[in-house]
């Protein structure tokens, strides 16, 4: 058995359950082991039956005396069982669910969990798990300790997955190869993959879980964070980028007839994207901030560099309203320096020149075309999918992209905070 068998070719699985199983997108055995639990029931250690209170959730495990199924006189069918472990005697009651007889035999030894309740005035496990014992141990997979919950589909319950699991981890838990050096490991203490794989399922306690998800989820963002990385280093080894001059006196001169005066905040971002404009790779930067705190100014004071640089800015709004508002205030800060803005959207589809075309998703039409497009700005990133966002950036000569927005998506935000 590999890491990489198909889940239809492992034992009691075949093609009736791995059609189930690949609609929790478990297609391989690897699959299946990183397939995790969602959470725990913490069933504790088995009790004693006579130690077993009314009201109370526990475990317990003893010899089948007796098991029948019997019908009240309201038409319901009841499976009712005697269990004794040494100590007392309990009686077990499933509802509905006559084949039992078939599967729980007199004599039997099994486990049970669950609510311990009233049933004609006698304690009694209500509806309990239960699992049969084959050896003398009485290990209990379902009913004691931390029990797994997965993810579940039609067909496939959390007990056929914690079966699958034990059966199979223990064959392939050495060939769980270990991405990470030692050092690495020491470092950030955490514990070995296949390690941290066997605990997620199988914990004893508490202390297990926290630190088998902590290495699991180191795993996670360190493949998010090398993928950004990847994708960031293709982005910056583009040819043909374009690096601009910092024309510092004439865009200090545009701030001070500002009518009024930039935040530091404002200031902070700003020095930022003219070092990233300047720079020899392109710029991708992420402009948060909340409705009316300024991003716009900002954005225009950047394109009015490019523009002192000979070279064109684009900057896209989700709807025609934001797209005319932003028409304006650039207008409003830079069309005394001479700087041309245009607007493009559905409804105005006239051809003007432009150092600055403001407009909708009308800018990624085949329709409009640019000249020397040297920066994209993009304002609320969540209203446009990723593959228009690259489309506006294939316009231009690889050009930098600053994305401004109040509310980033989720992802965004958690690749700015890890």
């Amino acid at each position: 058995m590999e890491l990489n068998t198909p889940i239809e070719q492992i034992p009691k699985v075949g093609r009736f359950y791995a059609k189930r199983l690949k609609k929790l997108k478990i297609s391989t055995l690897e699959d299946l082991l990183h397939h995790y639990p969602f959470r725990y029931g913490d069933l504790g250690k088995r009790r004693k039956i006579s130690e077993l209170v009314v009201g109370e959730v526990a475990s317990a495990s003893g010899q089948v005396w007796q098991i029948k199924n019997i019908r009240t006189r309201y038409g319901k069918k009841l499976t009712l069982a005697t269990v004794n472990d040494g100590t007392s005697s309990i009686e077990a009651v499933w509802f509905n669910q006559p084949f039992l007889t078939n599967v729980i035999k007199q004599g039997a030894r099994i486990g049970l969990a669950g609510k311990v309740g009233a049933f004609s005035h006698k304690p009694t496990f209500i509806n309990p798990d239960y699992e049969i014992f084959s050896g003398k141990t009485g290990k209990g997979l379902h009913t004691q300790g931390f029990v797994p919950v997965y993810p579940e589909t039609s067909g496939i319950s959390s007990k056929f997955l914690r079966t699958k699991v034990k059966e199979l981890l223990p064959t392939v838990l050495s060939k769980i190869k270990e991405p990470l050096p030692a050092g690495s490991l020491k470092r950030n203490t955490i514990i070995p993959k296949s390690k941290a794989i066997w605990q997620i399922h199988f914990p004893t306690s508490s202390k297990q879980i926290t630190t088998a998800r902590k290495r699991l989820a180191f795993d996670e963002l360190l493949i998010a964070h090398l993928r950004a990385f990847e994708r960031k280093d293709a982005w910056q080894k583009k040819l043909r980028t374009i690096k601009l001059d910092v024309h510092q006196e004439k865009i200090l001169s545009l701030i001070s007839s500002l009518p009024f005066n930039l935040t530091p905040s404002q200031n902070s971002v700003l020095k930022e994207i003219l070092a990233g404009l300047a720079y020899e790779k392109p710029m991708n930067r992420l402009l948060q901030g909340d409705v009316g705190s300024g991003k716009t100014v900002v954005a225009a004071i950047a394109a009015y560099n490019v523009f002192l640089n000979g070279y064109q800015s684009t900057l896209m709004a989700p709807t025609e309203i934001l797209a005319e508002q932003h028409a304006t205030t650039l207008k409003s800060i830079l069309s005394a320096l001479g700087v041309k803005i245009a607007l493009r959207t559905a409804r105005q589809k006239k051809n003007e020149p432009f150092d600055i075309l403001v407009g909708t998703h009308a800018l990624i039409s085949r329709s409009t075309e640019f000249k020397d497009l040297a920066f994209v700005v993009i304002d609320e990133q969540h209203r446009f999918g990723v593959e228009q966002r690259a489309l506006l950036r294939e316009k231009g000569v690889v050009p930098h992209v600053l994305t401004m927005t109040a509310t980033p998506i989720p992802r965004s935000l958690a690749l700015t905070l890890y």
